[in-house]
């Protein structure tokens, strides 16, 4: 697995992180054992991915914490994130209530530190708080050794055109070493603005969303297309309505969707990391291997940038969201 600098962390990053949440949650979600989602940890492991996210919210800090202690890997060699939010119920929590949460996730997964802390789907109803209190007590946390780098991962769901993210690195980008951005074939929109953003300042970018089930529904996937001609935000021209990505599979090298939306995204220029979660072994695998291949042909590339270059309303995800 290729490794790339991460902001300015020192150990390289492994250019797949393994997520620990989203639907399967290593398989925590449909009823696997402790043991068989912490194989699938020391699985990714063994697969050269040094790179493990995980949230309080996912309820698999723990898992993450006894497969690397369990691994025999260096936790030096290692970059491990969690997450947690900065409000409850919509309230904006105190940074003592804060600094607690973060010591929890330390005990939670039983590791000294964590490379990476994030505020968990920043709202644009929180970004002052963040900026004003909770960002500057991460930087301590930082001074104090407890974490490598704070970070920002935004709602990517309720916030497709990266408002709150762009707002914080226009502000105190110093405040900042990591942000987690959601980008897709479907939606390109950070590519505008918030990672040449990133690039100037030295901010760490890892991706998420790369990977939803409009490409592995290909209902969905024309559904959310045809809404996007209705917006505007597409070009009925461009593509085919009915199978609207058929193209990518005739003319490029990519077996599946899934393959090509990994390879789309891991080249990207300005994303350092793209996050995979899964609970399945094969599945793990699979999805190493997208992230070995290189990038698409630049013809089939070229062309999905052209045909959702002004998009920025959806993120790839068929159900709707609150916010909570």
């Amino acid at each position: 697995m290729d490794r790339t600098s991460l902001g300015n962390l020192k150990l390289p990053s492994s250019v797949m992180g393994l997520g620990s949440g989203g639907h399967s949650r290593l398989g925590q979600s449909y009823g696997a054992a402790a043991e068989e989602s912490e194989a699938i940890v020391g699985r990714a492991l063994e697969l050269g991915v040094n790179h493990i996210d995980t949230a309080t919210g996912y309820g698999t800090e723990g898992i993450v914490g006894a497969a690397v202690r369990g691994s025999g890997v260096s936790r030096s060699d290692l970059l491990i994130a969690s997450k947690v939010s900065c409000h409850k119920d919509m309230v904006p929590v105190p940074w003592a209530d804060y600094e607690r949460a973060v010591h929890a996730s330390l005990e939670a997964t039983g590791l000294d530190y964590l490379d990476i802390y994030y505020v968990h789907g920043l709202y644009a109803e929180h970004v002052g708080h963040a900026l004003e209190t909770i960002l500057p007590g991460l930087q301590g946390l930082k001074e104090q050794g407890l974490i490598r780098a704070a970070a920002i991962s935004e709602h990517f769901n309720t916030d497709p055109s990266h408002q709150v993210l762009l707002d914080v690195v226009r502000t105190a980008p110093e405040l900042v070493d990591v942000l987690m951005v959601g980008f897709n074939i479907l939606n390109q929109s950070a590519r505008r603005e918030l990672l040449p953003l990133c690039l100037e300042h030295g901010i760490g970018v890892t991706c998420m969303f790369a990977v939803r089930n409009a490409f592995s529904n290909p209902a969905v996937l024309a559904r959310i297309v045809r809404d996007l001609i209705a917006a505007g935000e597409v070009d009925a021209a461009e593509v085919d309505v009915d199978r609207p990505l058929d193209f990518v599979l005739r003319q490029g090298d990519a077996a599946t969707l899934t393959e090509a939306a990994y390879r789309f995204c891991r080249w990207e220029p300005g994303i350092d990391v793209v996050l995979s979660g899964t609970g399945r072994m094969e599945h793990l695998e699979a999805n190493a291997a997208c992230l070995r291949r290189p990038a698409l042909p630049s013809a089939t590339a070229e062309r999905l940038r052209r045909i959702f270059r002004r998009v920025d309303s959806v993120s790839g995800q068929d159900r709707p969201y609150r916010k909570g």
